[in-house]
C-alpha cells in the first residue's frame, strides 16, 4: 500500500493494467507483475519526429514488482516487495529512468494486540535521471481495550540536506518518492504531503495517535491526530540570506469519522478534517500568515453495494 495501491479517493480513480502472476503454496506466496505502457507516437508537423507524448518527462513506460510472503503462524507474515517505475527521458522514446523500492514489512496481529512496520530504500534514478538515494521507515502499534483500539505510530520519509553542498551529495537525490502508494491512508486526510515538493524535497516525519471506538454494532468512530515536522534542513528561500533555514515544524492535523451501518449493503460516513499550521507550512505553501483562516473540510458519503444476484 505504501509503494502502490488502489487510489480511489478521487472522483476518476486510478488503475492499472498489468500481467500478473500469482503463486501460492502452504504458508509461502509469490506475486510477479509486468506492465508496459504503449503508445502510438503522433506525427504531426511542427512536432514531427517528437511528439507531445515525449515531451512529458514523467510519463511511465512501465512498472514491475516483485512479492514475496511467508505466513509464519496466524498472527505473523513477513513480505519482501520489489518495485521498479520506469519513466522514458525527455523528448525520447526508447531511453527509460528506472525507479527501484526495496521493502521489508512485518505484520503481527492477535487478539488485543497488533503492529505494523515497514522499511523501504529507494534507489536507481529518478524521472529526470538524477541518481537517488532515499528511505522510507514506518512503525504502527495498537492494543484494544473492550471496544476502543489505542494506536500510535511514525512514518519517516527521507529529504534532502540544504546544508550539505558536496558535489557527491548535491547530485543524488535523497528525497523519497511515494510513486503510486496511497496518501491519505499513511498522511492525513488534508493530502498535504503528495510529493517530495510538497516539502521543498525536505521529506516528512509524521508522529500520531489514534483511537477507534466501536460505539455499538453498527456505529463506530474513528479520531485521528498527526504531528508534522521536516525530516531535514531546508534553505529558507523566502530571505535572501545564505545559511538560514526553515524551523523544521510543519503543524498538527485532526481527523475524525463517524461510521454507521444500515445493512450488509448501505453504509454512511461522516468526516471532519483540520490541519494546523506552522509559519514554515505558511511558507512552503506560500500563504501569507497574517491573513491566514482556519481550514478544514467535512463530508457525507453514502457507499450502497446491492447484491443482485447468487449465483451457486
Amino acid at each position: 500500500m505504501r509503494m502502490l495501491s488502489w487510489r480511489n479517493w478521487n472522483q476518476y480513480g486510478l488503475t492499472y493494467d498489468a500481467l500478473v502472476y500469482k503463486f501460492k503454496k502452504s504458508e509461502w506466496s509469490i506475486d510477479l507483475g509486468l506492465s508496459l505502457n504503449n503508445r502510438q507516437e503522433k506525427m504531426n508537423g511542427a512536432n514531427f519526429g517528437c511528439s507531445d507524448y515525449y515531451i512529458d518527462y514523467n510519463r511511465m513506460k512501465t512498472m514491475d514488482y516483485f512479492y514475496l510472503k511467508k505466513q509464519f503462524n496466524d498472527n505473523l507474515y513477513v513480505s519482501y516487495t520489489s518495485l521498479g517505475a520506469g519513466f522514458l527521458k525527455q523528448y525520447t522514446s526508447t531511453t527509460i529512468y528506472m525507479t527501484v523500492n526495496n521493502a521489508l514489512h512485518i505484520n503481527y496481529k492477535n487478539n488485543k494486540f497488533d503492529l505494523k512496520t515497514n522499511g523501504i530504500i529507494q534507489n536507481g534514478k529518478s524521472a529526470i535521471g538524477k541518481d537517488i538515494n532515499a528511505f522510507l521507515i514506518s512503525f504502527d502499534a495498537g492494543y484494544k481495550i473492550k471496544k476502543f483500539r489505542l494506536g500510535a505510530g511514525f512514518s519517516v520519509l527521507s529529504g534532502n540536506d540544504a546544508s550539505d553542498t558536496t558535489t557527491n551529495y548535491f547530485e543524488t537525490d535523497h528525497a523519497f518518492n511515494l510513486l503510486y502508494g496511497t496518501r491519505k491512508s499513511y498522511f492525513g486526510w488534508m493530502n498535504m504531503f503528495t510529493t517530495p515538493a510538497t516539502t521543498a524535497n525536505g521529506g516528512v516525519v509524521d508522529v500520531y495517535g489514534n483511537l477507534c471506538w466501536d460505539i455499538t454494532k453498527v456505529d463506530k468512530l474513528n479520531a485521528f491526530y498527526h504531528f508534522f515536522a521536516l525530516q531535514n534542513i531546508v534553505a529558507d528561500y523566502t530571505v535572501n540570506t545564505i545559511g538560514v533555514y526553515f524551523d523544521k515544524k510543519l503543524g498538527s492535523e485532526i481527523d475524525v469519522n463517524y461510521c454507521h451501518n444500515f445493512s450488509k449493503e448501505i453504509q454512511l460516513d461522516i468526516f471532519f478534517t483540520t490541519f494546523l499550521p506552522s509559519k514554515t507550512m505558511n511558507l512552503l505553501k506560500g500563504v501569507d500568515e497574517d491573513n491566514s483562516v482556519f481550514t478544514c473540510w467535512s463530508g457525507i458519503m453514502l457507499t450502497v453495494k446491492p447484491t443482485f444476484f447468487i449465483s451457486k
